[in-house]
């Protein structure tokens, strides 16, 4: 069996949305403000981080991460493997190509194949490249900021999924 064969097995059991049970009336709504309330606090704590190193909220590549982890925490993508894994590789990727001069859409592409030969799927990540491009000034300030949003996506999806 070749390892790309395996890939797509190991990628067929993995859950969707419609495959998990969704709350209906009141308790829909009571979860949903949950969820809302914790994505709020999530933004709230990586404007504080940003802060530290004088780094305003949109550009920080995370925003998107807390949303689906708030969102759809029982997705394979809100795992802590995919999370900081998926962001690890695309700012490494971006971080190198830079150097280079790739265009950030080369440099995306590049990423997503990567979390895809790991199993690190994690498509926000892939908005990484073009955030940077966009900000080539951010560089090493970003690291902190979007790795504590990072984990506190990972925390946020680890308590939801108990919701």
């Amino acid at each position: 069996m070749s390892p790309w064969h395996w890939r797509a097995c190991e990628c067929s059991h993995l859950q969707s949305i419609e495959n998990v049970h969704q709350p209906k009336g009141l308790t829909a709504i009571v979860v949903f403000v949950i969820r809302a309330t914790f994505f709020v606090l999530g933004i709230e704590a990586v404007i504080r981080a940003g802060a530290v190193v004088s780094l305003p909220i949109e550009r920080i590549p995370i925003i998107t991460t807390l949303a689906l982890a708030a969102t759809a925490p029982q997705l394979r993508a809100t795992y802590p493997r995919a999370v900081i894994g998926g962001h690890l590789i695309a700012l490494s990727l971006t971080l190198f190509c830079h150097v280079w001069l790739i265009p950030a859409v080369i440099v995306a592409a590049m990423a997503l194949v990567a979390m895809q030969v790991t199993a690190t799927v994690h498509p926000p990540a892939a908005l990484t490249p073009f955030l940077l491009a966009a900000h080539p000034d951010l560089g090493q300030p970003v690291v902190l900021p979007l790795f504590f949003g990072c984990l506190v996506a990972v925390i946020v999806s680890g308590l939801l999924r108990r919701v």
